[in-house]
């Protein structure tokens, strides 16, 4: 009964599969977009990144940037418990003089 649903809808399922990945993968690439497009917005998170960093003793590869727009963004730190590992985000305001 299932195979043959399966064998029956296979293509259907497929691009189902796909557009569900894609939407996921554009909301996640959408949100930190104009680190991509802007030096100085790329610059001003890595220097947060890096700052943040030394305040908490944490490795760099602990920190992500969740949320950028072009006036503030949002930088997550990993929090290591035992169990999970939770999430703690701050949120910070770039600084563009020439804007």
């Amino acid at each position: 009964m299932f195979m043959s649903w399966i064998q029956k809808y296979q293509w259907q399922a497929l691009w189902m599969i796909f557009g569900v990945i894609t939407s996921v993968l554009l909301v996640t690439i959408w949100s930190i977009y104009p680190i991509y497009i802007s030096a100085q917005i790329r610059n001003d998170v890595k220097a947060r990144i890096i700052e943040r960093s030394d305040y908490y003793g944490l490795p760099i590869s602990d920190f992500s940037a969740a949320f950028v727009r072009k006036d503030e963004f949002r930088i997550c730190r990993r929090i290591h418990q035992k169990g999970l590992d939770n999430m703690v985000c701050d949120e910070f305001y770039s600084v563009n003089e020439d804007q």
